[in-house]
């Protein structure tokens, strides 16, 4: 109670006499630190770090978060910093894998993160247990600046995750984070790398009808290339029945006429499953 109100002066006597600092309790699992961070009481968080005998800075929750990724998620540079000069971890990992770095990428805490990797120690293409790096995350939440400086400071745009096989590029098609496209397109990632459903970033677009994200990236993904049995982005634009994405490649040269493995045109895929809005542009 003393650390989620931020009763200091209780605290100093608690701690004159011994107070144990490290028990955590409540639902989460919360120890004094992470009070203390999670209700901003900076001063309090540095009474404990700097006078608390035994404190463990990088206690966990019953999620797996230190006190340092609460600190990150509410982009509480102070605290952070003064959490990081008396041990904190940088790369700890949650239940789920995420490492401060992460939850910065998430929640768009662009000074935490610029904190974090200011430290040599930091990985920068740490995965969390899906194998999704912060620069995915980044895409997913469509975080621009955290993403932008990953990418300046050499994250891999290419790595897959593991539920889907996706680059970043293809986790901003999904989600239509076209801006973290932008960014990532500037940088050259392989614009045609493939999933685990061997679908391009143009490909997931298309599934996914994000339009505007297929508008743009018709500009560097080869808009013929085959994917899982044959499937061309062509093709998948006339199952979603999606004029305006089919419209789209037709104009940057996709092909009406290529065959999928079961011998089948968009145009034939269109008629098979009775969409009527793209039958005739195919």
């Amino acid at each position: 109670m003393t650390c989620e109100l931020g009763y200091k002066e209780i605290a100093e006597v608690l701690l004159q006499e011994g107070a144990l600092v490290n028990i955590a309790g409540g639902e989460l699992e919360y120890a004094p630190l992470h009070l203390t961070v999670w209700h901003k009481h900076k001063e309090l968080s540095s009474l404990l770090l700097r006078n608390a005998k035994g404190i463990n800075v990088n206690a966990k929750t019953n999620k797996g978060h230190t006190p340092l990724h609460l600190a990150v998620q509410l982009n509480l540079v102070e605290i952070g910093r003064e959490l990081i000069l008396h041990g904190a971890e940088i790369n700890p990992k949650s239940e789920l894998g995420f490492t401060p770095l992460h939850i910065a990428a998430q929640y768009g805490s662009e000074m935490m993160a610029r904190l974090l990797l200011a430290k040599n120690t930091c990985l920068i293409d740490a995965v969390t247990n899906d194998k999704r790096t912060p620069l995915h995350i980044a895409a997913q939440f469509k975080q621009l600046s955290i993403a932008r400086l990953l990418i300046l400071r050499r994250a891999n745009l290419n790595l897959h995750s593991d539920d889907a096989g996706a680059t970043p590029l293809h986790t901003s098609a999904k989600y239509g984070a076209i801006e973290v496209a932008r960014a990532l397109v500037a940088a050259r990632p392989d614009f045609d790398a493939r999933d685990n459903f061997k679908l391009t970033a143009l490909m997931r677009a298309v599934v996914e009808n994000q339009d505007e994200m297929v508008e743009f990236l018709v500009a560097y993904c080869n808009v013929n290339a085959k994917g899982v049995k044959g499937w061309t982005a062509l093709h998948w634009a006339a199952k979603e029945d999606n004029p305006r994405a089919c419209r789209v490649l037709l104009a940057k040269g996709a092909s009406k006429f290529i065959k999928n493995e079961q011998g089948l045109t968009p145009n034939q895929v269109a008629f098979k499953l009775q969409k009527l809005k793209v039958m005739g542009l195919l």
